[in-house]
């Protein structure tokens, strides 16, 4: 890949995990009865509740503590927390709003060319591991940045916990030798477009 080219590359953000603490107990019961949009699991002693707008799933505890799964980014995500500890509040709850985190981010992107997965294992271990007789992806660990990267051979790659965007963009330019171009293939379309320049030193500027 030359250099001073350019690559368009579609980076979606399909899950926002957050979590916040509310430093009040919670009756789930009271929350089951008197909450809309909730599931009471009893048995394993939690709440689910679930807001439409930002379109989020929260799970909660009556310690207090709650996750809160389903957003698209780290704003929509902190709002969305926020929109469910005011709802309860407004069920009695002296909740007040502290701890918050995000703990995982899921984003997904394509590449515009193939992947040949045994010579980039070969290349690059101990950090990817390839079994395919049970799956059909290279997991690449970059321990530096706590994140996991699924490779397929098609170009697809799927990035879990935080600084995703920032993963894909540091692991683009080294491993660009494995690649097998595909003529003619479309991008994908994502809520978010990153046009990174192909050369070392821009990319670890990120970092």
């Amino acid at each position: 890949m030359d250099a001073d080219s350019d690559v368009a590359l579609d980076i979606l953000i399909t899950n926002v995990v957050c979590v916040f603490r509310t430093r009040c107990h919670l009756n789930l019961r009271k929350i089951a009865l008197e909450g809309a949009n909730v599931i009471y699991k009893r048995d394993v002693g939690k709440v689910l509740m679930k807001l439409r707008k930002p379109r989020i799933t929260a799970t909660i505890w009556s310690s207090g503590k709650i996750i809160c799964t389903g957003a698209t980014s780290e704003e929509e995500a902190k709002f969305g927390a926020r929109r469910l500890a005011r709802s309860l509040q407004k069920l009695g709850f002296q909740v007040i709003f502290t701890d918050f985190k995000v703990v995982n981010v899921l984003a997904v992107c394509n590449m515009p060319f193939e992947i040949r997965l045994p010579e980039f294992t070969k290349n690059n271990r101990p950090h990817a591991s390839y079994e395919p007789e049970l799956h059909p992806a290279v997991c690449y660990r970059i321990k530096s940045l706590r994140a996991t990267l699924q490779i397929f051979s098609t170009g697809s790659i799927t990035v879990t916990e935080l600084g995703s965007r920032l993963v894909v963009l540091y692991w683009v330019p080294q491993h660009s030798c494995e690649r097998q171009r595909q003529p003619n293939q479309s991008q994908t379309t994502a809520t978010q477009r990153i046009v990174p320049k192909m050369s070392a030193p821009v990319f670890h500027s990120f970092l």
